[in-house]
């Protein structure tokens, strides 16, 4: 669990930090690298989906398997 909140929190503090761009105004040199720092916040994104939220997918699969 701890390892999982490490990750989490690792991601959440790099994608925060790429997004600074759109929440200051982009410059002409933000404004090139604009649709990579949305691939990158993507690609943050998807551990802590996949690896970070598995215990709750779980336990909603679960939980439907036994009502169904």
């Amino acid at each position: 669990m701890v390892a999982k909140i490490a990750v989490a929190g690792f991601c959440f503090g790099n994608s925060m930090l790429f997004s600074f761009p759109d929440y200051f105004g982009m410059g002409a040199f933000e404004k090139e690298y604009a649709s990579f720092f949305g691939y990158i916040n993507l690609a943050f994104g998807l551990p802590v989906l996949l690896y970070c939220a598995s215990d709750y997918f779980k336990s909603a699969y679960f939980s439907l398997k036994q009502k169904g």
